[in-house]
């Protein structure tokens, strides 16, 4: 591979999900200079990780991916040098245990990603199931290299927004690809839109009912972020409510109306008004920590 030519293997445009390390640090208020160096250099190693999985996954897929109007052409990687790239992966991982960012999650994901790439890819709601654990696994590869601990709570909340826009990365897929029937690239077609839509809606009214128990409501029912409760008034906790739900309403109309023509974590994160309601409740989140 020649020097000159590896900017192209490198997929800079993925790497923003794993923006998702922080949270844990955020969310707690367990924030310091140490903590967020662990996750900057955590967001690094995973993103190293992450790059190796994905110049997997469009090699493993490069003819189907023919098929998929959502996929743009990637340069592929001789399958020598991606071998060489996962045993060095598989390495990189092993020496991470004598420092501070090694996790038994990095291999979780590992593990799962070939799971998924060769197996479960096309298997009918598993492969949604699979996908939102891959995020799931980045907040608690974040909330491991900090040393801090997950709520059940915050768990089921965000499995159920990443399952969400893994139904609606399915629902994507069908409208802009019209898979009427059955198919080489998922296990879906036109027939179970209206259940995805349902099944999606299902995980919406989740999250809110989540949010809403730790904004609004306030009950013990479950130590949502973590032990800590939010020590912001009823009218703050009312207006991040309704800014999760006009985002999620707003994204949920686009996709439905097949106005989105690309993959959809792509398009959350570089959709300017779920970027600027994001910037605005963390801003809300840190001002009461501080």
């Amino acid at each position: 591979m020649k020097k000159n030519n590896f900017i192209k293997y490198i997929y800079f445009n993925k790497f923003p999900k794993n923006f998702l390390i922080f949270l844990p640090m955020i969310f707690s208020y367990n924030i310091s200079y140490e903590n967020f160096l662990n996750c900057l250099i955590g967001f690094i190693v995973f993103s190293i990780i992450v790059n190796v999985c994905y110049l997997t996954n469009n090699y493993v897929d490069q003819k189907i991916d023919k098929l998929n109007k959502l996929k743009k052409k990637n340069e592929q990687i001789p399958k020598k040098k991606l071998i060489f790239l996962n045993y060095l992966i598989i390495f990189f991982i092993l020496t991470l245990y004598f420092f501070n960012f090694f996790s038994w999650f990095l291999f979780l994901y590992l593990f799962l990603f070939y799971l998924y790439t060769f197996f479960l890819k096309k298997i009918f709601l598993i492969d949604i199931l699979v996908l939102s654990i891959f995020y799931l696994i980045r907040i608690y590869y974040g909330s491991d290299i900090i040393d801090q601990n997950i709520s059940i709570g915050f768990t089921i909340f965000f499995f159920s927004l990443f399952a969400t826009l893994a139904v609606y990365k399915r629902i994507i897929q069908i409208n802009v690809n019209n898979l009427k029937d059955k198919n080489s690239l998922i296990a879906y077609t036109i027939k179970e839109l209206n259940f995805l839509k349902y099944f999606s809606d299902g995980f919406i009214l989740i999250s809110i009912i989540l949010l809403s128990n730790f904004l609004i409501i306030r009950s013990s029912l479950f130590n949502f972020f973590f032990e800590f409760n939010f020590s912001g008034s009823h009218a703050v906790g009312s207006i991040i409510l309704i800014l999760f739900i006009f985002n999620l309403y707003r994204i949920r109309k686009l996709v439905f109306f097949n106005k989105i023509k690309k993959d959809i974590v792509d398009y959350v994160f570089t959709d300017k008004y779920a970027i600027l309601t994001s910037i605005f409740i963390l801003v809300i989140l840190i001002n009461l920590y501080l």
